[in-house]
């Protein structure tokens, strides 16, 4: 048997308006979320620029902070500046108590020495007055001094009423500049 149906045919805006209304109604939900997440993404993405842009502010802020000197830095860096000029200033007295020490001969003997800023004053006991005048002429042939000159010079006997005794002889030694 054949269905027979004698009903009168559904009009068109009948039969289609529940699914377009709801097609309608799932595209209007659909361009909310869509509006909704993009919109949290926006803002999203504008507070992570935010956080950025504070936390490059703070590295700048403390970057400006570490490199302004502060006073306290300017008087220790005078401070450190002035204690270079003064160590290199400074006289190394080593290599000028070593030499006069390696150039004295063998049976002399040094007293006394006194430094003054550029000189020393030495008393310096000889057995003989050539190895006086030797002892004075290496001194001013050293390099570490300028000039080294006699100041006095006298004979002192070792025991009373004995043709050999000592010659006690003073010297001005004038130091070479200090070398940088």
């Amino acid at each position: 048997m054949n269905d027979l149906n004698l009903l009168p045919k559904i009009p068109r805006t009948v039969k289609y308006f529940i699914p377009l209304l709801l097609l309608i109604l799932l595209l209007f939900v659909s361009a909310c979320v869509v509006l909704w997440s993009w919109s949290d993404r926006v803002q999203r993405i504008r507070s992570e620029r935010a956080a950025e842009y504070k936390l490059e502010a703070a590295k700048l802020q403390t970057l400006e902070n570490s490199t302004r000197i502060k006073t306290e830095d300017q008087n220790l860096n005078k401070l450190i500046g002035e204690f270079a000029k003064l160590n290199a200033e400074r006289r190394d007295w080593t290599p000028v108590l070593v030499a006069i020490a390696s150039e004295l001969p063998v049976g002399a003997r040094l007293k006394t020495a006194a430094a003054e800023s550029d000189a020393l004053k030495l008393t310096v006991q000889f057995l003989t007055l050539e190895e006086a005048g030797q002892y004075e002429l290496r001194l001013a042939n050293n390099p570490l001094f300028q000039k080294a000159a006699l100041t006095v010079i006298e004979a002192k006997a070792v025991v009373a009423g004995a043709d050999a005794g000592i010659y006690e002889e003073q010297l001005e030694v004038k130091l070479a500049p200090i070398q940088k």
